[in-house]
């Protein structure tokens, strides 16, 4: 569970200025403020684990209609993408591998394939393999 905990605040720590710089056009996917990142973390344990939302643990203290609406709002932000692009550019890079998972994780969940929307591989940066 320590290591568990550990893997969720580094990549919390990473996600939490994109969610901040986000401005959705309306409250859709956007959880309520002092919540995200419960949601976050929510929402990373269900495309970890691969936990349907229903199944999701009542100990994350979010609703599975909760972590499902954020997720389809910040896939449609592409913020997973982002998320692993700024982990390929973090010094040690230490989350490229758990961010390159969500990202791979959310697209299958949202009925895509495994890439970025701009056709590249989740392993490649700009053009670059990492």
């Amino acid at each position: 569970m320590r290591a568990e905990r550990r893997r969720l605040r580094l990549l919390w720590d990473l996600a939490a200025p994109l969610l901040a710089s986000q401005k959705p056009a309306s409250q859709d996917g956007v959880p309520a403020s002092g919540l995200e990142r419960a949601v976050f973390n929510a929402v990373a344990y269900a495309l970890l684990t691969g936990c349907p939302w229903r199944g999701m643990p009542s100990a994350l203290g979010v609703a599975a209609a909760d972590a499902s609406q954020c997720f389809e709002g910040w896939t449609r932000a592409g913020l997973w993408q982002r998320l692993h692009r700024r982990a390929c550019r973090e010094p040690g890079a230490e989350a490229v591998g758990w961010t390159a998972a969500l990202a791979a994780a959310a697209a299958v969940r949202a009925g895509g394939g495994a890439g970025d929307p701009d056709g590249s591989p989740l392993g490649s940066v700009e053009g670059r393999e990492v």
